[in-house]
């Protein structure tokens, strides 16, 4: 089945990649790193469903891309985001033509609920094929947020790790990093992926590869949800 397509349009290359690794399996995300980039890439792909448009950008900023598109008879949705969450900044995005409003730092699981209610009603997808995952540490210690936001803000690298480990066939230092991110994952409360480690290291040992692959799977399925659930 075709994914909705999403235009991203962000001057910070970081976000870019973040959002299309969060969404991965849900939308197919194209990026743009300035507002003119953006109207040239809704010019070369009509048919995307939603564009996301942070405001603070140089040269053109959001705004008046988002008035742009709504002078030139655009009119599909488009979510303004930006770090301002005053009532005038509302304002203006809804005075410019934006459908929706997201505020920065991203809350994942808002922010995969309005892009979901701004696709087209043919086009929405059930919220329930990706649910957020929290952690049960800060469900326990809410005081705990920030040392937990650091194990996720590493655990793209080291899941990364453990991929390109397994491709070279360094099955030695691969043990030892499923190991670690297995005792760390359940540390942090996330025992889902202490899980997955686990099957990878009972799947080594039996020599079941193609088992390694679906659990790489696994791996990125829950780092969506959790990131979803910050």
């Amino acid at each position: 089945m075709k994914l909705p397509r999403i235009l991203y349009v962000d001057d910070e290359t970081i976000n870019l990649e973040l959002l299309q690794l969060t969404f991965m399996e849900k939308f197919d995300v194209i990026t743009a790193e300035s507002a003119e980039e953006g109207l040239s890439l809704l010019a070369l792909n009509p048919d995307i469903h939603v564009i996301i448009s942070d405001l603070r950008m140089p040269v053109m900023n959001g705004l008046d891309a988002i008035k742009t598109l709504r002078n030139k008879g655009y009119t599909g949705s488009i979510v303004a985001l930006t770090a301002n969450a005053m009532q005038e900044d509302i304002n203006n995005c809804k005075e410019a033509g934006s459908d929706g409003f997201l505020t920065k730092p991203i809350k994942w699981d808002k922010f995969f609920e309005v892009l979901k209610n701004s696709l087209p009603p043919g086009e929405k997808r059930n919220s329930n094929d990706i649910q957020p995952l929290k952690s049960t540490l800060i469900d326990d210690n809410p005081n705990m947020q920030n040392v937990v936001k650091q194990f996720i803000d590493y655990l793209p690298e080291k899941l990364e790790e453990i991929k390109n480990l397994y491709h070279d066939k360094d099955f030695t230092i691969l043990k030892e990093r499923l190991h670690t991110i297995k005792g760390t994952a359940g540390n942090f409360g996330f025992m889902d992926l202490t899980n997955v480690a686990a099957s990878i290291e009972e799947d080594l040992k039996s020599k079941n590869f193609p088992g390694i692959e679906d659990h790489f799977s696994d791996f990125d399925h829950l780092y969506q949800r959790i990131k979803l659930g910050q």
